[in-house]
């Protein structure tokens, strides 16, 4: 692969492959919220030219491989200040996801950290924010 990577490149890239997600992790008490950006595809090339040009994320391989055998790889970019700042790099571009890369935003710039031995409540407008994003990502909101 010989194009630049470009913040253009990087949004119609996720509006086609990515999903702006946020998640809870653990239980009880210890129960918080994990934002993230997940993109997958067989070209794991791209996939590091969009971690380096963002300074984040991490790849992962998928264990098993597609039905015609191609390995399959998983960028995974979370942290509430990591997509804070690469957020803005490509969201003026996006078209079918702006909206969850808004809210995603969103969030990152409301979010308050908890400490793990002393839970955090969340505040209205968090859980809001949680609630679209499920229902845009449940309807395959692209």
């Amino acid at each position: 692969m010989r194009a630049e990577i470009t913040p253009q490149y990087i949004a119609g890239f996720l509006d086609g492959e990515g999903c702006f997600s946020l998640t809870w992790r653990g239980k009880g008490e210890r129960r918080s919220m994990q934002a993230c950006i997940v993109v997958s595809s067989t070209n794991r090339e791209v996939l590091e030219k969009i971690k380096d040009y963002l300074n984040a994320g991490h790849i992962y391989e998928r264990k098993r491989p597609t039905e015609g055998g191609l390995k399959f790889y998983t960028l995974f970019i979370s942290g509430f200040d990591t997509l804070k700042r690469v957020i803005p790099i490509f969201l003026p571009y996006l078209i079918v996801k702006r909206r969850q890369a808004e809210l995603l935003l969103e969030l990152c710039q409301i979010h308050k950290k908890g400490s793990r031995w002393r839970p955090r409540e969340y505040s209205e407008r968090e859980l809001e924010i949680y609630e679209e994003l499920r229902h845009l990502n449940r309807k395959k909101a692209r």
